[in-house]
């Protein structure tokens, strides 16, 4: 059996309104498996648990740099860059998630540079600095793999 990833299928599906996401979605908009540390906890706490679990086990350092393969609405990159002031650069298939990624990064305070790229390479903003890198998937990497394997030189080409 070959797997054969299907873009067309996986823009159309997470391409649709965030309104739509929103309506079973915690605040984070992350949309993968929660952590539940403790029964009271709720979804939003859970994916922030998750979410640090993660992170937390990369040994992030200022000024590394994190590529969130399947970045989704960017949660992930948002903590990285709020817990460990390191620069991140998301990979997503959905120009939807691509372009509120963006926009998060634009309303942020902070000097650590983000970008996000998605496939066909429009919105390929990536600004990574420095020498250490981390890299981070949440999502299905299986079919992911075979999508993001050029990307970091095809689509997010280092800047000066």
């Amino acid at each position: 059996m070959q797997l054969t990833p299907h873009f067309g299928n996986v823009q159309a599906h997470y391409d649709l309104s965030d309104d739509f996401f929103r309506l079973f979605l915690d605040p984070t908009q992350t949309y993968s498996c929660a952590y539940f540390e403790r029964d009271d906890m709720t979804l939003e706490e859970a994916q922030l648990a998750k979410i640090d679990l993660s992170l937390g086990k990369l040994k992030l350092e200022p000024g590394m740099t994190l590529l969130d393969i399947g970045c989704g609405w960017g949660a992930t990159m948002r903590r990285a860059i709020e817990k460990y002031d390191v620069n991140v650069v998301g990979l997503t298939l959905s120009e939807n998630q691509a372009t509120h990624v963006q926009q998060m990064f634009d309303k942020l305070d902070t000097p650590a540079p983000g970008g996000c790229c998605w496939k066909g390479g429009k919105n390929s903003t990536s600004q990574s600095t420095g020498s250490s890198r981390s890299a981070l998937s949440s999502t299905s990497v299986v079919s992911a793999t075979h999508a993001f394997s050029r990307w970091p030189t095809t689509y997010c080409p280092p800047t000066a």
